[in-house]
C-alpha cells in the first residue's frame, strides 16, 4: 500500500512540476514575497540609498509614480496575454502539422515558462506596489526602492519579450523538434548502453530456460508504465524472481497474465508484489526509448500525408531514426536488475529491436510508397544499419526482410522506369555486401 501511494505521489509531483503553470506560479510567489519584503525595508530608510544609485528611475511625485506603474501594468498585461496566445497557437500548429505527442516538448520548455512567470510575477509586484503607497502627515510617500525595482522589472520584461518571440518561433520549427527528440533519446540510449554493457539477450534467455515459471494476473486494467524500484527488495525478501514480459506502454486487462514468478507464493505476497507495477490510464512512456521512435515515425508519416506534403522532413526523420536504431541494436531486449548480493531479482522485457525496426520502417514505407526518394532513403537506411552488422550477421534476416518489403512497395508504387532504375542502383549497392543481402531488382 505504501509503495503504491508513494508512486502515486511521485506521479502527481512530476506531473505538477512538468506542467506549463508550475514555474510561472513559483516565480509569481517569489515576486510577491519580494514586493512585501522591499516595502518592509522602506521603513528602515533603505530607499535613501536607492536615491543615490537609482535616481534616474525614481520619482517623488505620487501621481506621476502611480501613472508610470499603471501604464507598465497595463502594457505588461497585454504582453502576457499575447505571449500565452502565442503559446496556444504554437501548440495547435505543432499538433496539426506534426503529432500531438510533441506538445510536451513545447510546454516543458523551461525558458518559455520562466518568461511567462516573470511577466506574471512582475504584474503581481506592480499590484502590490500600487496598493501600498505610504502616507505621512497627510502626504503620500512613494516607496523609492520598490519603485526603482518596478522600473527595472518593466525594462527587463520588455527585453524578455523580444527573447520570447524568438524562442517560441524557433521551438515550432520541425528541424528543432526532431533534433530535440533525437538528442533526448540518444542520451537515454547511451546511458542504458553503459548500464547494460555486461548483459546480453543470451544471459536473460538462459536464466528464463533454467527456471520454472508461474503466471500471475493483473489486478487492474491500464497501460503498464514500469516496475517500481522497490520491486528488487521485495523480490529478495520473498526469494523470488519477477519477470515482466509486457513492454512499457502496453495495455493489459484486469485478470490477464501480467508477470511471472519462479515459484508459487501466497496471496498476500502476490498482492504485495503486484503493488510494484505502475499503471496509468494513458500510454505515456516518455521515459522509454520506444516512445521517441513512435514520435519521429509519426512526424515522418504526417509529413508524407497529402495535406502536409513535406518529404524533406520525412527524410530527415529517417536519418535520425537510423542513428537511433543503430544505438538500440547494441542493447539487449531485456533488463536484469540484481540485488545487493548480485542475484537477479527482476527481468523486464522491452520492445524487441526487431519490433522497433518493423514498426518504424513499415508506416513510412506505406505512406511513401509512391515517392522514389523516400523508398531509396529507406533502403539506404537499411544499408547503413547492415554495415554495422556485417561481421556479426545478427540481424541479416531482419534487414533482408525489410529491404524486400521496400522493394515490393516500389514495385507496385513506382511506374516511371527512371525511378525503378534509381531503386535498382541502390539494390546493387546492398547486394555488394558479400553474403549478406540477396535482393532481386524490380
Amino acid at each position: 500500500m505504501f509503495t503504491r501511494l508513494k508512486a502515486r505521489f511521485l506521479k502527481i509531483f512530476y506531473s505538477a512540476t512538468g506542467s506549463l503553470a508550475f514555474i510561472p506560479l513559483m516565480i509569481m510567489l517569489c515576486f510577491a514575497l519580494l514586493g512585501f519584503t522591499i516595502l518592509g525595508l522602506e521603513d528602515y530608510d533603505l530607499g535613501k540609498g536607492a536615491l543615490l544609485f537609482l535616481g534616474w528611475a525614481i520619482t517623488q511625485d505620487p501621481t506621476q509614480a502611480s501613472a508610470i506603474i499603471t501604464t507598465l501594468l497595463a502594457g505588461l498585461i497585454s504582453i502576457t496575454v499575447f505571449s500565452f496566445s502565442m503559446v496556444m497557437v504554437v501548440i495547435n500548429q505543432a499538433s496539426t502539422q506534426f503529432t500531438p505527442r510533441v506538445i510536451t516538448y513545447i510546454t516543458r520548455n523551461r525558458e518559455n515558462q520562466f518568461v511567462l512567470g516573470f511577466y506574471i510575477g512582475t504584474i503581481f509586484y506592480y499590484i502590490i506596489l500600487l496598493l501600498n503607497y505610504t502616507r505621512k502627515e497627510d502626504e503620500i510617500i512613494v516607496p523609492s526602492l520598490a519603485f526603482a525595482i518596478a522600473i527595472i522589472l518593466g525594462i527587463t520584461s520588455l527585453m524578455l519579450f523580444v527573447r520570447f518571440i524568438h524562442t517560441i518561433s524557433v521551438s515550432v520549427q520541425v528541424n528543432n523538434i526532431i533534433i530535440l527528440i533525437y538528442r533526448t533519446v540518444k542520451s537515454r540510449l547511451e546511458r542504458l548502453l553503459e548500464e547494460n554493457e555486461r548483459e546480453s539477450d543470451e544471459d536473460v534467455q538462459n536464466l528464463i530456460i533454467s527456471q520454472e515459471w508461474f503466471t500471475y494476473n493483473s489486478p487492474q486494467s491500464g497501460y503498464i508504465q514500469s516496475v517500481l524500484p522497490g520491486a528488487v527488495k521485495a523480490a529478495k525478501k520473498h526469494d523470488v524472481i519477477i519477470r515482466l514480459d509486457l513492454p512499457a506502454g502496453e495495455y493489459v486487462l484486469k485478470g490477464n497474465p501480467l508477470y511471472f514468478l519462479n515459484k508459487k507464493v501466497e496471496e498476500d505476497c502476490e498482492k504485495e508484489l503486484a503493488a510494484y507495477f505502475d499503471f496509468d490510464v494513458v500510454s505515456d512512456a516518455r521515459e522509454h526509448s520506444h516512445y521517441a521512435f513512435v514520435q519521429l515515425t509519426e512526424i515522418a508519416c504526417k509529413a508524407l500525408s497529402p495535406g502536409i506534403n513535406d518529404p524533406g522532413t520525412a527524410r530527415m526523420c529517417i536519418d535520425y531514426l537510423t542513428d537511433m536504431m543503430l544505438i538500440r541494436s547494441r542493447l539487449p531486449d531485456s533488463d536484469m536488475h540484481c540485488d545487493d548480493e548480485n542475484n537477479t531479482r527482476v527481468i523486464i522485457k522491452h520492445f524487441t529491436y526487431s519490433n522497433i525496426v518493423k514498426s518504424t520502417l513499415t508506416p513510412i514505407r506505406h505512406y511513401g510508397n509512391n515517392d522514389v526518394q523516400i523508398l531509396n532513403k529507406l533502403l539506404q537506411s537499411i544499408y547503413k544499419l547492415a554495415l554495422n552488422d556485417w561481421q556479426a550477421r545478427k540481424f541479416s534476416n531482419l534487414y533482408n526482410e525489410n529491404a524486400e518489403a521496400v522493394l515490393e512497395s516500389a514495385k507496385h508504387g513506382l511506374y516511371n522506369p527512371a525511378d525503378k532504375k534509381n531503386i535498382n542502383q541502390t539494390v546493387q549497392i546492398l547486394n555488394s555486401m558479400e553474403r549478406y543481402f540477396t535482393l532481386t531488382e524490380i
